[in-house]
């Protein structure tokens, strides 16, 4: 069953809704418990969207990370769900930035900042951390 989204990985609007995407819950999302991983993944993209006005289309992570949130924490769909929206890149060890193909970067600092964007809804179409 396709995913429906915003045509444009980086559309500032916030996803469309559509039965298909508010039929989705936590649990299509995720085989196992939330991991300290996924809202510093949240934080960055949101972070990234905050200051460049739109959302990222590539996200590096740490290979180890990346194997993890795949393999143990993401189900298929969820994990499907994340690489339509962004192109997944390994990189060196405690990496994880957002990037857009023109070059901007927003490296993870633990910074958390309140967003009226969440990149859960933008990627799953459901809220999967705080509310």
């Amino acid at each position: 069953m396709p995913h429906q989204s915003n045509n444009d990985k980086n559309d500032s609007r916030p996803p469309a809704k559509s039965a298909l995407t508010s039929m989705y819950s936590k649990a299509d999302i995720f085989q196992s418990y939330m991991i300290d991983s996924t809202p510093r993944i949240l934080d960055t993209l949101e972070s990234f969207r905050d200051r460049y006005g739109h959302w990222p289309n590539k996200l590096l992570l740490d290979k180890e990370m990346a194997s993890a949130l795949r393999e143990h924490f993401f189900t298929e769909l969820g994990w499907r769900m994340l690489t339509e929206k962004l192109e997944i890149e390994l990189s060196e060890a405690g990496t994880l930035i957002a990037e857009n193909e023109q070059g901007n970067r927003f490296e993870y600092d633990a910074t958390f900042k309140p967003t009226d964007s969440p990149a859960d809804i933008w990627i799953w179409g459901c809220r999967v951390t705080g509310v």
